[in-house]
């Protein structure tokens, strides 16, 4: 089994690698410290797992690049841990097929019960970020009282919503996303009428407030 360690931060990597040199026999370990170096260093790499330490807040480069080997290599699967993990962060990632995700506090036992989940097909979200995200969701609903009352906004919506209030084009948002250009163009009309908005400048003033849909996390657990 071949595994890739991506992480800026060169102590964590050594930690990681020697559990997983501990834990599997057989087990041929890649490092990189960004995801982007790895995607130019080891472009023809091909790897059963990425567990990969993921930024603050989403960048659109960074998923750009997840999406790109994502692409090369569809049976790949990826675990991405955060030191202080951000809802609307965990959505963006989720949506470039990460199957796994953690905090980097969790404990050694909980990262090789989402490697088993993971190499199996399957999705593993840990309690924290499950409540993470369940809470993020009952504060927005309490801030938007004082506001006029939006439509909720899917996931998808929601994702596609923060790219475009950080000004990426709906061209650039169709390549990252593997859609078509003119799906990508309806689904920005879509979120402008639900957030009863007419431009990008009202759009990014009202993504703080965005209510987007959590029903599929609140049926994830920690255990499948």
């Amino acid at each position: 089994m071949k595994i890739a360690i991506i992480d800026k931060f060169p102590v964590l990597r050594l930690g990681v690698l020697m559990f997983l040199k501990d834990s599997f026999s057989d087990v041929t370990i890649i490092e990189s410290d960004t995801i982007l170096s790895f995607n130019s260093d080891f472009p023809f790499e091909e790897v059963d797992l990425i567990i990969l330490g993921i930024s603050q807040s989403a960048r659109a480069n960074e998923i750009n690049a997840i999406c790109q080997i994502k692409k090369r290599y569809p049976a790949g699967r990826f675990i991405g841990y955060m030191e202080k993990p951000e809802s609307a962060t965990v959505i963006s990632y989720m949506n470039t097929g990460i199957s796994g995700y953690l905090s980097k506090h969790a404990v050694v036992s909980e990262l090789m019960e989402c490697i088993q989940f993971v190499l199996k097909g399957r999705r593993y979200i840990s309690q924290e970020i499950i409540d993470l995200i369940l809470n993020s969701d009952k504060d927005i609903n309490e801030e938007r009282i004082t506001r006029p009352k939006r439509s909720r906004l899917t996931p998808h919506e929601y994702e596609i919503a923060k790219y475009l209030s950080e000004g990426m084009r709906t061209s650039w948002i169709a390549e990252v996303l593997n859609r078509k250009a003119s799906t990508i163009s309806t689904i920005k009309s879509t979120i402008f009428k639900k957030m009863q908005v007419d431009n990008i400048m009202k759009l990014r003033d009202e993504i703080e407030y965005v209510q987007f849909n959590v029903c599929d996390i609140r049926n994830l657990s920690s255990n499948g």
